[in-house]
């Protein structure tokens, strides 16, 4: 892979026109490279480095280098936004010759810059393709970080159920509504709804919305109850019955898995 460094132009030296002539010949040495040969490949792979210098550069003196540049180069913002990105985050000096473009914009996504410059030195030495770049980096960080940000998160609903004082209860269900909470709490999580939304969130959700809409009932019944209770209580004297006190706490319901 050829390696293009641009110089960037100092405030006094810096050439509108050349700018725009300069991002047109980068914009036509990757379109006339073919996918399909290898060579052309690494022609289209420096142009994407030269081409996001390029954008870096004008950055620094024009308010609307990125409207140019979509005139120029026929590619769209988004794009130009991403690769300008990428750019910016692996500077010439962290550039490997035997990687290509979008290995880096595998790693891009990556916030630590020392596990970057691991990940890319592993696939430096092992010769990565960049799917398997892009597999590396969900095992050594994209997961890893979910897994930290559930646990995080857990801690945070564990606290506010503590705050409430609430109380945990397990059900037991037959597979036809199980399955049914099952796949509401999946379209949740698709849906990217707010929260972690397990089956057993689904159902509280539900208990809870339940006990608000009928809230006047349910505690009529449980006075009823109650009073029932206290009258069997007061005619039968040998046999003590459980005592029932009035539900005040917050119940959490959770689905056994």
């Amino acid at each position: 892979m050829e390696l293009v460094e641009m110089t960037v132009p100092t405030e006094t030296s810096f050439d509108h026109q050349a700018w725009r002539s300069r991002g047109a010949e980068i914009a036509a040495r990757g379109r006339a490279a073919s996918l399909g040969i290898k060579e052309s490949r690494r022609i289209r792979d420096g142009s994407l480095w030269e081409l996001g210098d390029w954008l870096i550069s004008g950055e620094q003196y024009l308010s609307a280098a990125y409207d140019e540049a979509v005139s120029i180069t026929g590619l769209a913002r988004g794009t130009l936004y991403n690769v300008a990105s990428v750019a910016r985050k692996f500077p010439i000096s962290r550039r490997r010759e035997n990687l290509h473009f979008s290995h880096y914009a595998e790693v891009a996504s990556v916030e630590n810059e020392e596990l970057q410059d691991k990940l890319l030195e592993h696939g430096s030495k092992k010769e990565l393709s960049v799917r398997e770049m892009g597999r590396l980096v969900e095992n050594e960080w994209s997961k890893p970080l979910a897994r930290q940000e559930q646990g995080k998160k857990r801690e945070e609903e564990q606290e506010e159920r503590n705050k409430k004082k609430m109380r945990r209860i397990a059900v037991w269900l037959e597979p036809g509504p199980y399955e049914l909470i099952k796949r509401v709490a999946k379209a949740k999580r698709m849906a990217r709804v707010e929260g972690q939304y397990q089956p057993g969130d689904v159902l509280m959700d539900w208990c809870v919305a339940y006990f608000n809409a009928n809230r006047g009932a349910i505690m009529a019944e449980v006075k009823e109850l109650e009073a029932k209770l206290e009258q069997e209580r007061e005619t039968n004297t040998a046999e003590k019955p459980e005592q029932v006190s009035p539900v005040t706490a917050s119940l959490t319901i959770l689905v056994d898995r």
